[in-house]
């Protein structure tokens, strides 16, 4: 049921890769796909060199919002409340 608790053994390789999962469902970043469609082969470099400029200016223009790592739902911590220490009795 914990996903994301280090104590699960998951490496931190495997969590990165279950976040991109996540973020490229959610959001798939348009420089990639630009390059995906531009590099035919022999002209990668010629259109890479054009197209280097226009991710850096896209960016500030379509900021998307920084998507942290996931964190646990807050049900998981929910069902047990906070220990708190029982007041002394016996003075």
């Amino acid at each position: 049921r914990k996903k994301y608790g280090t104590k699960r053994g998951g490496t931190l390789t495997e969590k990165n890769e279950l976040v991109l999962e996540l973020v490229a469902s959610l959001a798939p970043p348009p420089e990639r796909a630009n390059e995906a469609e531009t590099t035919d082969g022999d002209d990668a470099d010629a259109v890479r060199r054009p197209a280097a400029p226009a991710p850096s200016a896209a960016l500030p223009e379509v900021p998307r919002p920084h998507v942290p790592p996931p964190t646990p739902p807050p049900s998981r911590q929910s069902p047990r409340p906070p220990h708190r220490r029982p007041p002394p009795r016996d003075n």
